[in-house]
């Protein structure tokens, strides 16, 4: 249906565009793109954020994920939710037709490979951005995004990425005391993520190969980023958070410990080691083969020992909820015309999780210059149900997994 590369090609991110505010944040239309179960959750936390929120449009590859959204907004949310079937569009346009229509704000919730593609659209359309983590899946389309961001400070545009932790008063009170050094110096730090398994959906007969890896999008690099760029990036978030900087250096290993390459090409564990700029070491692990119990979460090395990250500070406020707390520091900045743009700092968290990928798929050091100028691009040239997905299963259905650069999709990672 779609071409990828002169879709973004089209969307110029032209200077002049005026920037749509809300007046008084009154009312605020907001389209939906992606109708999953996380873009649906994200427009009900919006929706009870402030009663002035209104989705207005909703977008979705696949025609029973639009309408299923479409029905179930405005089933939950009458007075909230005004999306008539004729703004209701399906496709790989569809993100497009969203942004074109009379809206103030963009949610941007489909896989994160078509992220950058759909936040650059949105900046250069005026459209204010609420968009899920994480924010690219590749080192160019972290690039595209620390550019479009410039663009919508230029415009001031407000952006805010799902990293709801940014938003939760006693992670904002813990980060804030560690920068100011009040608890000790950090001298190590530990970020986890590690959960016994992960969902997939079978294959449906007559399904194309696209279709499938859109329906099974976590599994697949280019349209998740590998586990570490989807689920684990939050983790990453709060430690750069903390640390004020990005890693210079990550080394480790990962792998596919269980026999899942028939359902996609993703690891299912990494074990890496980031250092920061100071010399202050980052030990992260995450995985989906624990299946004795979990562990999720993020500790600091102080001079009293290790903690928990988020009991760092002293006294700090328990607060709302930060899925609903992120909205409404949108909104608020959106009514008094505030700075608030969290975009460049996600794409640098995602950047991080990318860095940890290639040293893991290469099995040796990266830096994050070298990081950052990979010209590694993973969204296809045609976007189409019927196009082929940048990753093919052999005649055995198997998929190639990353192994040090022997396979065609992972060689010059």
């Amino acid at each position: 249906m779609g071409d990828c590369a002169k879709m973004g090609a089209a969307l110029v991110l032209a200077g002049g565009v005026p920037a749509v505010h809300a007046a008084g944040i009154d009312h605020i239309r907001i389209g939906l793109i992606g109708c999953g179960g996380r873009g649906v959750g994200a427009a009900m936390n919006a929706l009870e954020a402030h009663p002035g929120a209104r989705v207005v449009t909703v977008g979705d590859v696949f025609a029973d994920r639009a309408e299923g959204a479409r029905q179930n907004l405005t089933r939950q949310r009458p007075n909230q939710a005004d999306v008539p079937r004729e703004r209701c569009f399906v496709g790989f346009d569809a993100y497009a037709k969203v942004i074109a229509s009379e809206i103030d704000l963009a949610l941007l919730a489909t896989p994160p490979g078509f992220r950058p593609l759909h936040f650059e659209a949105a900046v250069s359309a005026g459209k204010h951005v609420f968009m899920e983590k994480p924010v690219s899946v590749d080192s160019p389309g972290s690039r595209a995004i620390i550019a479009a961001s410039k663009i919508a400070s230029q415009k001031k545009l407000k952006v805010v990425v799902g990293y709801q932790r940014r938003h939760d008063a006693r992670y904002i009170e813990a980060v804030r005391q560690l920068r100011d050094g009040k608890p000790g110096k950090i001298q190590r730090l530990e970020a986890c993520w590690k959960t016994g398994s992960i969902w997939s959906r079978p294959r449906q007969a007559g399904a194309t190969e696209m279709q499938y890896q859109l329906t099974n999008w976590i599994h697949f690099v280019w349209l998740s980023g590998d586990m570490i760029v989807e689920v684990h990036t939050h983790n990453l978030d709060v430690c750069n958070w903390a640390m004020g900087t990005h890693p210079a250096k990550v080394s480790g290993t990962g792998g596919q410990k269980q026999a899942k390459n028939d359902v996609g090409d993703t690891f299912d564990h990494f074990l890496l080691e980031y250092t920061y700029p100071d010399g202050t070491v980052l030990a992260s692990e995450c995985g989906y083969i624990f299946a004795a119990g979990g562990k999720v979460g993020e500790w600091v090395s102080l001079q009293q020992g290790v903690i928990p990250l988020i009991n760092a500070a002293q006294g700090a406020p328990v607060g709302g909820n930060p899925y609903i707390q992120e909205w409404k520091d949108l909104f608020a900045a959106i009514n008094d015309n505030s700075d608030m743009n969290e975009a460049a700092s996600a794409a640098e968290t995602s950047l991080t999780a990318i860095m940890g990928r290639m040293a893991a798929y290469r099995g040796k050091e990266v830096l994050w210059q070298d990081a950052l100028a990979s010209g590694e691009s993973f969204l296809p040239t045609r976007c189409a149900m019927d196009a082929d997905p940048p990753a093919l299963p052999d005649k055995a259905g198997r998929y190639p997994v990353p192994a040090r650069g022997r396979n065609r999709l992972y060689a010059s990672i």
